[in-house]
């Protein structure tokens, strides 16, 4: 009789769900990812993120050869460094990037739109996925196995659950239920705007193209200016 083959459950298909899934069939190793969507294309949100070395090489070590060179042609330079301005664009702080390594694809920093990444994370996975399972709880059996439980009635058994499924997730919500997120009083917000001869008045701007732009009033406040003219989103006043 044939030994049976280790399963793995993952739950969520974001970005770390989807890697693992990719590096445990190329390893091959069984797996199923449960995602909540009923679509591939149903988030569509978001914008370009920033991945490291370490990111690069994970990516390299997960995806079969072409997909990874397909993530490679999907991205650019990370920038320069990152800059960091107060809510009326003067310079706080700025960290350079080493720039020895921009011609190593591997080992340089990357940018990527998310959206595109998930793309080259979900190719050859159909198999894998399954939609329109919203997750609901687990069970631990008296073998060692776990089974999965959905809102829709359904249920998947296998050998080791994984949760993936983000920030709320319900299997930590279960598995470790003192674990609870702490309020940070940080608010992030990010948005996108048309390079006008208005959006554009500020130099920072156009020297930070591809970079990210931290406004944080709330830890910088004592390093504004004395001044009653900030723009505000809205406001109707020039930047």
């Amino acid at each position: 009789m044939s030994q049976k083959s280790f399963h793995v459950m993952v739950i969520g298909g974001g970005l770390g769900g989807l890697c693992l899934a990719q590096g445990l069939r190329k390893a091959g190793i069984s797996v199923a990812v449960y995602e909540r969507d009923r679509t591939h294309n149903e988030r569509l949100q978001g914008y370009r993120i920033h991945i490291e070395a370490m990111g690069n090489r994970a990516l390299h070590d997960c995806l079969p050869p072409h997909l990874f060179d397909a993530y490679i042609k999907t991205t650019g330079s990370a920038g320069t460094g990152l800059l960091m301005s107060d809510e009326q664009l003067n310079h706080l702080m700025e960290f350079a990037v080493d720039l020895t390594k921009q011609n190593n694809l591997l080992e340089s920093s990357r940018s990527v739109s998310r959206i595109t990444l998930r793309q080259v994370l979900l190719a050859e996975l159909d198999d894998v996925i399954q939609l329109d399972k919203c997750y609901s709880h687990y069970q631990e059996n008296a073998d060692g196995s776990v089974t999965a439980f959905f809102a829709d009635g359904s249920s998947a058994t296998g050998d080791l659950l994984v949760a993936a499924d983000g920030g709320n997730s319900r299997v930590r919500q279960q598995f470790l239920p003192q674990a609870q997120r702490v309020e940070t009083g940080t608010v992030a917000i990010m948005g996108k705007v048309a390079l006008t001869p208005r959006s554009t008045h500020c130099s920072s701007l156009t020297s930070s193209i591809g970079q990210p732009l931290c406004l944080d009033p709330k830890d910088v406040a004592s390093s504004l200016p004395s001044t009653t003219s900030v723009a505000r989103p809205g406001s109707g006043s020039g930047a």
